[in-house]
């Protein structure tokens, strides 16, 4: 893709490769590269080579590694992933390293931050009751500690729950989470200020959900806990009705209520809803909407799916956003469209 010059940016292409093979009997060795070059020699690379290894049915390992290059020596340099997957019948545990280096660039992707390495452990462990309608309880784990590259501590996560599932697949889960985050940097929330600092916060959530399959299903969450140096209540409930085989809309809202010492209590908002339709099994349409209030925003897309041939795929998608800060306005729109064609070598 290339993008024409403007006032704010030079003229630029944006270029993507992607290769994959399946190996032994179910595993796959894949290669990636990514250019984002503009006219006045300015480039941003990264490239890389990642393996999928399943050595059994319960067995799964997955590695990565890929590195960053550009014309400034601060914005080169490698990051890498390992995990480890295995499970049975009852029990499942994932261990998973991930280094990103501090001059690490993806001008072309996305990553919430970099200098980091984080070790993460998560456990779970579920039994098979079929007595008084439930069919599973179960048990988790989970650990996360982050570090940079210097080896200075920049947070660690740990938590632990239940969980129920009935026969008929309706289920509750009950989590508690205890982490530790350092703030380097000050930063505002509506009319507060949460100060740069060491902050370790407790977090209680229930979420409560009925089986997906059913015409009407539900999910519900409630978290409640520590926000910084004060304290939040959030709500998030979801419901989607299959009125048709062929359409289905879904129904979200999320409330926030938050407190910090210097501030009086303020809540945030968000609404959204999403209808579905199949004309068939190759024609689908969507169309979303959304609201948050401490945003400001608006938004709505309509998307348009035609599947022509198996694995190929024509997009149309509109997108129109508002700014209701002041009233009802219309900020920005967008039309785009897309093919996809899939060939086997």
């Amino acid at each position: 893709m290339t993008t024409d010059a403007s006032l704010e940016s030079p003229l630029t292409n944006f270029s993507v490769l992607r290769m994959q093979r399946d190996i032994l009997s179910d595993s796959t060795v894949g290669f990636i590269f990514t250019n984002r070059q503009s006219d006045v020699s300015d480039y941003y690379r990264n490239g890389g080579v990642d393996l999928f290894f399943r050595p059994h049915d319960q067995w799964r390992m997955r590695a990565m590694t890929v590195g960053s290059w550009s014309p400034d020596p601060d914005e080169s340099d490698f990051a890498w992933y390992l995990s480890n997957d295995w499970r049975n019948d009852n029990f499942h545990v994932n261990a998973s390293y991930l280094d990103i280096g501090p001059e690490f660039t993806s001008k072309m992707g996305f990553m919430q931050r970099r200098d980091i390495r984080s070790l993460m452990l998560d456990a779970d462990y579920e039994v098979q009751i079929r007595r008084y309608d439930v069919r599973d309880v179960g048990a988790m784990f989970t650990g996360n500690y982050l570090l940079d590259h210097d080896n200075n501590l920049i947070g660690w996560d740990i938590g632990s729950g239940v969980d129920m599932l009935s026969e008929s697949d309706d289920g509750f889960n009950l989590d508690f989470r205890r982490f530790f985050d350092r703030v380097e940097e000050s930063f505002s929330i509506s009319d507060a200020e949460i100060p740069a600092g060491d902050y370790e916060m407790n977090q209680v959530s229930l979420t409560v959900f009925t089986e997906t399959s059913r015409p009407f299903s539900v999910f519900g969450g409630v978290d409640v806990g520590d926000y910084f140096h004060g304290n939040r209540l959030s709500i998030d409930i979801d419901g989607q009705w299959r009125m048709t085989y062929q359409l289905a809309i879904e129904t979200r809202y999320q409330r926030n209520w938050i407190k910090l010492p210097e501030s009086a209590l303020f809540t945030t908002n968000v609404v959204g809803t999403r209808i579905s339709y199949a004309l068939n099994t190759r024609f689908f349409t969507k169309l979303y909407a959304q609201w948050n209030d401490s945003a400001e925003r608006a938004s709505a897309n309509f998307l348009l799916n035609y599947i022509y041939r198996p694995g190929s795929d024509f997009y149309f998608l509109y997108d129109q956003g508002w700014d209701t800060s002041d009233g009802f306005k219309a900020h920005a729109w967008t039309v785009l469209s897309k093919f996809t064609y899939l060939f086997t070598l």
